[in-house]
């Protein structure tokens, strides 16, 4: 009756898979889920053959316990590792930042770009109106003057 639960629970991370680890991250800049699956599917596929497998899951895990770890009280030394992975964090931080500026620019400009489209088909609409009305006031003109010239010459025919 005494059945053990399988492991579940991953070794602790070595310094090499630890170093290796933070090289992807700075090769690959990973932001979002995909880009996790992709550090993890890269991290696999160099890893050592004494390293076990790690899920993106882990590995992110990983990251972010190195970037959220505090400084030491009372001692400036900061761990290597963890001193990397925050200033991993901050580049990635300002790369998202940066693309999202980007996003950004290019909305507005596409937004701008949409109020110019619309603002030049309604001075075309209203232009080709002018016309419009300028034409028919034209050929009402026309007619009255046909219309005069008719009477005037049926008034003059009959006297």
């Amino acid at each position: 009756m005494n059945t053990r639960k399988p492991k579940t629970k991953s070794t602790n991370f070595f310094s090499e898979e630890t170093a290796r680890l933070l090289d992807l991250v700075k090769e690959l800049k990973p932001f979002g889920c995909n880009m996790c699956e992709r550090v993890a599917f890269e991290y696999n596929r160099s890893a050592h053959a004494t390293w076990p497998e790690r899920d993106d899951i882990s590995l992110k895990r990983r990251f972010q316990g190195l970037n959220n770890k505090s400084k030491p009280t009372g001692t400036a030394y900061i761990p290597p590792n963890v001193e990397r992975a925050k200033r991993l964090s901050m580049e990635i931080e300002s790369k998202w930042k940066k693309e999202q500026a980007e996003e950004r620019a290019v909305w507005k400009q596409e937004q701008a770009d949409q109020r110019r489209r619309e603002d030049e088909q309604r001075r075309q609409e209203s232009l080709d109106r002018e016309e419009r009305e300028r034409e028919a006031r034209k050929r009402e003109q026309q007619h009255e003057a046909l219309m005069m010239m008719l009477m005037a010459k049926f008034l003059g025919s009959s006297n």
